[in-house]
């Protein structure tokens, strides 16, 4: 029995192929870094103001529910982008997020 539990994992193993290295962290945000953080504070902000109309509006429950598991996604990618930087560059890039405005442009199609 034990024989063949062996066997499997030396399968599953084999077959895998090289494994990915390790990642390492930066201690900074370059441009673009600190361009999709702000999207991404921008998105979380309106979906929590999205989530408390559809509450107060009675909306579906699993609409809500839904949209706070997005929600919660959100903060978990907000949170890795800006692992393993100092607290004081956090501090900084959540000012800039708060004089920025990100809006969202509606375009009229063109008629040919």
């Amino acid at each position: 029995m034990r024989k063949r539990q062996e066997k499997r994992a030396k399968k599953k193993t084999a077959g895998a192929g090289p494994q990915p290295q390790q990642s390492t962290r930066k201690n900074y945000m370059n441009r673009a870094e600190r361009e999709e953080f702000m999207i991404l504070a921008a998105m979380a902000g309106k979906l929590e103001e999205i989530v408390e109309n559809w509450v107060r509006l009675n909306r579906p429950k699993d609409r809500i529910k839904w949209a706070r598991t997005s929600l919660a996604f959100l903060y978990k990618a907000m949170d890795d982008c800006v692992k393993g930087i100092p607290l004081e560059t956090i501090a900084q890039i959540v000012r800039e997020v708060g004089l920025c405005t990100i809006g969202v442009i509606e375009h009229e199609p063109r008629r040919r």
